[in-house]
């Protein structure tokens, strides 16, 4: 713990505006509804984050099925799709 304060001091002289954060995680801490609106608000920005990744880890999984196309773009061979139909 003594350690954590020492770092602390030693950012805060560093860096002014982490003793402006350190300020205003005191006074949250303090305040019970700010502090519960301070932590649903990390709630919603951690499901957010979620909700992202996995739609990006989806994405790459559809991505790996057109992997073929990729390549064949890469080879200056001309696709296209139009009404469900491709061109060559």
């Amino acid at each position: 713990m003594e350690l954590e304060v020492e770092v602390l001091d030693m950012a805060i002289k560093a860096e002014p505006a982490i003793e402006k954060a350190q300020k205003v995680l005191e006074y949250l801490g303090t305040n019970a509804e700010i502090r519960r609106y301070y932590e649903l608000r990390e709630k919603a920005i951690h499901d957010e984050i979620t909700r992202i990744t996995g739609a990006r880890n989806e994405g790459k999984a559809e991505g790996s099925h057109t992997e073929g196309t990729i390549n064949m773009k890469s080879k200056n061979l001309h696709i296209s799709c139009k009404n469900n139909t491709f061109e060559y």
